[in-house]
């Protein structure tokens, strides 16, 4: 196995998966190991304080969906694999047409046979190319309920590679989730209706007016803090599935199980199999960047503090004080709450070097230059 750098390609402001992001997925273990990772994250998000209010449902299957979307990023199959099925599937069809050649000779039959600039911007990171498994004519797009723009293939390859869009067109269900929206034509006061989710874009729209948030912040998009406060518990949780490499890895297992007695779930935490430290490495490194790129779509201060997020999760001392905060009823992120200017945010980082780093990345365009 290499330990060499995975590329992460964008092109028009588009992210672009690549043989190498899926041979990386299959590196990792699947799809499995990234559920195992959202498992853990959204156990942490709903005892979050300050997340928690986004979410009406916390039934919802949003680990799995996560991870799906994950998944399907990456490019869902190998090459490899996507070679195999080919082989397979026109040995298949060969043997099925020497059959149907043999029931024509012996029968003598003659037989025929998907309004804002962040929808916009979502919506053209979710549309689902045609891939190279089928052949247009033979394996067309389908529309089962007209919820994804371009629809589905019924192609086994097809549906592995794309499991976010296959669920959402096949399985999702199209439930009307309550939603409080300010009403223009009464002094903007609140109104409660529904909205169904069923892409990125409404599922967000239903965060941003969760009838549980506080009322002066519904309607609010996702601000630096909320971003920020995401971030850490999405790679601590990461650390924790032991898809990134960290070194204190007993350490941060210990505080994980005390967090696990405080939510009263231990199935998330189950230990798997270990990667190895080379890919652990090389996803952590991918991972971050690819992060980084779609965190922007939500608060375009957010990316260059992508790293330092990054750092607190494998800061014992800082998770460990998180911990203890929580079991106090607090939210354990008061460096970062409520500061919603990068400037601010920055100027309130210690160390120094710290605050020149994040100065540094915002002004190099990271993650889509070589550095960091």
């Amino acid at each position: 196995m290499s330990s060499e750098t995975v590329p992460f390609v964008v092109s028009d402001r588009t992210y672009q998966p690549t043989p190498e992001t899926a041979q990386l997925l299959q590196e990792i273990g699947g799809v499995d190991a990234l559920k195992h990772m959202t498992s853990i994250f959204y156990n942490r998000v709903f005892r979050n304080p300050h997340l928690k209010v986004f979410f009406h449902n916390e039934q919802d299957p949003h680990a799995e969906r996560l991870a799906n979307w994950v998944a399907e990023k990456m490019g869902g199959v190998t090459e490899r694999e996507l070679q195999d099925f080919k082989e397979e599937s026109s040995s298949t069809n060969k043997q099925a047409d020497k059959q149907h050649n043999n029931r024509e000779k012996n029968a003598g039959a003659d037989e025929n046979n998907k309004t804002l600039i962040f929808e916009e911007e979502i919506n053209r990171e979710d549309e689902v190319a045609c891939t190279p498994t089928c052949e247009e004519d033979q394996c067309p797009f389908v529309s089962v309920r007209g919820v994804t723009k371009s629809g589905i293939k019924q192609c086994p390859v097809w549906i592995t590679k794309h499991p976010w869009t296959y669920e959402r067109e096949v399985h999702r269900p199209m439930i009307d989730t309550p939603i409080y929206v300010r009403n223009e034509y009464n002094n903007g006061q609140m109104k409660e209706t529904t909205t169904v989710v069923h892409d990125r874009s409404s599922a967000h729209f239903a965060g941003w007016h969760c009838i549980k948030r506080p009322k002066d912040d519904i309607g609010q998009h996702f601000m630096l803090d909320d971003c920020r406060v995401w971030m850490r518990l999405h790679f601590w949780a990461c650390r924790s599935a032991g898809l990134f490499y960290t070194p204190d890895y007993h350490v941060i297992n210990d505080i994980d199980g005390a967090l696990t007695q405080v939510n009263s779930s231990s199935n998330s935490n189950k230990p798997k199999e270990a990667l190895s430290k080379e890919t652990q490495i090389k996803f952590e490194q991918w991972y971050t960047r690819f992060l980084g790129h779609f965190v922007r779509v939500y608060e375009r201060q957010a990316p260059p503090f992508t790293l330092t997020e990054v750092e607190w999760s494998a800061d014992a001392n800082r998770l460990q004080g998180y911990v203890e905060a929580l079991e106090q009823g607090l939210h354990g992120m008061e460096d970062v709450v409520d500061v919603t200017f990068d400037l601010e945010a920055i100027g309130l980082m210690e160390p120094a070097e710290r605050r020149e780093r994040v100065r540094y990345l915002k002004r190099s365009g990271w993650p889509y230059n070589t550095a960091g």
